[in-house]
């Protein structure tokens, strides 16, 4: 039996495999995300941002496992200060992106706070309690989600950085941001 040299065996397979596989504008012109080309541009990326973890935390709310709901919310919420810090060009702390979170949470009253693990607790009665955890939780993950994320927005756009960030500065306006967040949500 003749034998092929490695060229044209290679050469054959190349053009089986452009005739069943056509080549999309997409697989070849596809580049890497850029940053944003205008203060307007990075604002609105930066929404969209906050936006798209807001709905990650209120979904994680939904999660039927007391405890693990509230990880995932909290994790959320680091990841979307990292990809806002990332877009502002800021060096992502995330110990003191959780101590933040922490304080700024703490700054929507004890009544809110303590909603939250309690959501996520009345999850462990069984059918009542998980529909009414899972009807509650999400409300309050994405009303403070979105608030966190645009306090952030503001401190970064206006040259702040972790560094200089200062929480208590900001709870007024995050308890403010926190209700419009639960209303948004609720609206949903």
């Amino acid at each position: 039996m003749p034998r092929k040299n490695a060229s044209t065996e290679s050469e054959s397979a190349e053009s089986v495999q452009s005739e069943s596989q056509p080549v999309t504008d997409m697989a070849v012109t596809q580049q890497p995300q850029q940053q944003a080309e205008t203060p307007e541009d990075r604002h609105q990326q930066a929404l969209k941002i906050v936006q798209r973890n807001t709905a990650w935390a209120a979904g994680s709310g939904v999660i039927p496992v007391p405890g693990l709901d509230l990880v995932a919310i909290m994790g959320s919420q680091v990841k979307m200060l990292h990809e806002l810090s990332k877009l502002y060009g800021v060096t992502f702390l995330e110990n003191k992106a959780k101590n933040f979170i922490g304080v700024l949470l703490g700054s929507i009253g004890s009544v809110n706070l303590t909603l939250v693990p309690v959501t996520s607790l009345l999850k462990m009665a069984p059918i009542v309690g998980t529909i009414l955890g899972s009807l509650s939780l999400p409300t309050v993950a994405a009303g403070a989600t979105y608030a966190l994320g645009k306090v952030f927005v503001h401190h970064f756009e206006t040259g702040g950085t972790f560094l200089d960030f200062d929480p208590e500065k900001t709870k007024g306006s995050f308890r403010q941001l926190f209700e419009e967040g639960k209303t948004a949500a609720a609206a949903q």
